[in-house]
C-alpha cells in the first residue's frame, strides 16, 4: 500500500551554524513519503543558499523564502504549503531521531488518532545527545492530552516532537506578529483530537541554544507568554473545566518566568504596573500550587519562594 504522504516544516532564520545537522536528520529518516517544507524566514546568514542546496539534492525538499515576519508566520507559510496528510514540525537548531516519523505515524495508525506526542531530550553543541530509551505507547483522549501538557510533566507546549493530521494545523493557526506563538496554539490542536498517541521515546533532539527566545533579555514581547496563559485559562473555563487546574498551574509558570525576565522593571518604568498585576496573581495562586499533587515540582518549589517576596524571587534562577 502507498505511504501517506508526511509534511515536515521547517521555520529557518539564522541557523547557519546549525542547520546542516538538522537536515541530515530530517534526510535520515526511515520513511520515503516525505514532504520537507523549509521556510526561509528573511534570514540574513547563509542559510537561504544552504536550503536552495538542499533542495537541487533531494526532491523531497521545497523553500519558501519571504522576508522576515517571525516564526509564527514561518510556520504558518509552510503550513499553507503543505501537502502531506500529517505535519510535523522541525525546529532548525534542533534534530530529530531516524524513526521519529516511523514512530508517530505507526502510533497514530495503531491507535486511530489524529495527533501523536513523543519525548525529547535536551543537547548543547559539546554534548552529544543520550542514547534513546523505549518506553510504549500511551493513548489518551485529546482533552486529556491537553490537561497533560498544561502541566508540564511528560510534555510541553512546544509545536516540534508532535504529529497531527493537517487539518487540526490549519484550523489553529499560529497568531503572527507574537512570540510564544505555540502556547497559543498547540493546546487546541491537541483538545480537537478524538484520540492523541504518546509515544514513551525520546525522538526529539532540543539544543539549549543561549541565543533562544527563553533565554534573552526582558523585552515588552515577552509578556505575550501571559497573555496567552490568560486565553488558556479562559478556554478551560468556557471548554474543559476539567482541565482548570492544569490551565492555572501553566498560567502560574509563565507568570513566574515572566516575572523573572522583568526583574529590573522599577518603579518608574510605564511597565511597573504590569509587573505587580502578575505578582499579585502569583501569590493568590501559590496555595493552590502547592495543594495541587498533580503540579510539577518546579511550580510548587516556585510557590514555596514566593513567600520571599516580589524583589527576591524574581531574582531566582
Amino acid at each position: 500500500m502507498p505511504q501517506p504522504l508526511i509534511s515536515l516544516v521547517v521555520p529557518v532564520y539564522r541557523a547557519e551554524a546549525y542547520l546542516p545537522a538538522c537536515m541530515q536528520s530530517i534526510r535520515a529518516q526511515r520513511y520515503g513519503a516525505l514532504d520537507v517544507v523549509c521556510v526561509d524566514d528573511g534570514s540574513p546568514d547563509r542559510c537561504p543558499e544552504m536550503l536552495d542546496r538542499y533542495a537541487r539534492e533531494d526532491a523531497r525538499i521545497r523553500v519558501i523564502h519571504q522576508p522576515n515576519a517571525g516564526q509564527a508566520a514561518a510556520r504558518n507559510a509552510g503550513v499553507a504549503a503543505a501537502r502531506g496528510e500529517y505535519l510535523t514540525f522541525v525546529d532548525s537548531d534542533d534534530r530529530i531521531e531516524p524513526d521519529l516519523v516511523v514512530a508517530l505515524l505507526r502510533a497514530m495508525t495503531q491507535a486511530g488518532a489524529d495527533a501523536a506526542v513523543c519525548d525529547a531530550r535536551t543537547f548543547c553543541a559539546d554534548v552529544p545527545p543520550a542514547p534513546a530509551k523505549r518506553g510504549g505507547v500511551e493513548v489518551m483522549t485529546g482533552a486529556q492530552a491537553m490537561r497533560r501538557m498544561l502541566y508540564q510533566r511528560d510534555y510541553d507546549t512546544s509545536p516540534w516532537g508532535k504529529m497531527y493530521r493537517t487539518e487540526l494545523v490549519r484550523a489553529h493557526p499560529f497568531p503572527e506578529g507574537r512570540i510564544f506563538e505555540d502556547l497559543f496554539a498547540v493546546y487546541r490542536m491537541l483538545f480537537d483530537a478524538e484520540r492523541v498517541a504518546y509515544v514513551r521515546e525520546p525522538l526529539y533532539l532540543y539544543r539549549i541554544n543561549p541565543e533562544g527566545t527563553m533565554r534573552q533579555a526582558f523585552r515588552p514581547a515577552v509578556l505575550d507568554a501571559a497573555d496567552a496563559a490568560d486565553e488558556i485559562v479562559s478556554f478551560a473555563q468556557s471548554r474543559c473545566p476539567e482541565a482548570l487546574p492544569a490551565a492555572l498551574a501553566r498560567r502560574f509558570s509563565a507568570y513566574c518566568q515572566v516575572l523573572r525576565w522583568m526583574r529590573d522593571v522599577g518603579p518608574g518604568d510605564p511597565l511597573y504596573a504590569r509587573k505587580v498585576s502578575l505578582w499579585r496573581a502569583i501569590r493568590a495562586d501559590r496555595w493552590r500550587m502547592l495543594a495541587d499533587a498533580q503540579a510539577r515540582p518546579k511550580n510548587r518549589a516556585a510557590a514555596a519562594c514566593t513567600l520571599l517576596g516580589m524583589n527576591l524571587f524574581s531574582r531566582l534562577r
